[in-house]
């Protein structure tokens, strides 16, 4: 395969994660489409699920992402930040970036978030934090 034909299919992927963000945060994930997503990222549905299986998976892409963004602001972090209120604040963010703004939907979200995150760093990053 060619370099040009790897970056177009890059392009086309970064193209539909980011028109589904859209999405979701106008309409909610619930509501959204896979048909919206392809409209708005000038694809058909077929080219959809070439890069995703579902929408839910953008969306687990989206938290990859936050995941490790989380993980390069905690490991800039000085040893006396709490990590729990780093994991809220950021877990927050992104639920408001997703269009979480439902309180009870978005306290549940945030607790399996930080909970998901916390038990990324229990091993031996963790040790930068213990008192």
């Amino acid at each position: 395969m060619s370099t040009t034909r790897e970056e177009q299919r890059r392009q086309t992927r970064r193209r539909i994660y980011e028109c589904a963000l859209a999405i979701f945060r106008r309409d909610g994930v619930v509501a959204c489409r896979t048909e919206d997503i392809a409209n708005a990222a000038g694809i058909s549905r077929g080219s959809f699920y070439f890069h995703f299986p579902t929408k839910e998976h953008v969306l687990l892409e989206r938290m990859r992402e936050t995941e490790d963004e989380i993980r390069a602001v905690i490991e800039q972090l000085p040893a006396e930040v709490g990590i729990d209120r780093v994991l809220a604040i950021e877990g927050a963010e992104l639920l408001r970036g997703l269009g979480f703004e439902s309180a009870p939907i978005a306290f549940f979200l945030a607790f399996v978030l930080v909970v998901a995150v916390a038990n990324l760093f229990m091993g031996s990053a963790s040790a930068k934090w213990a008192a």
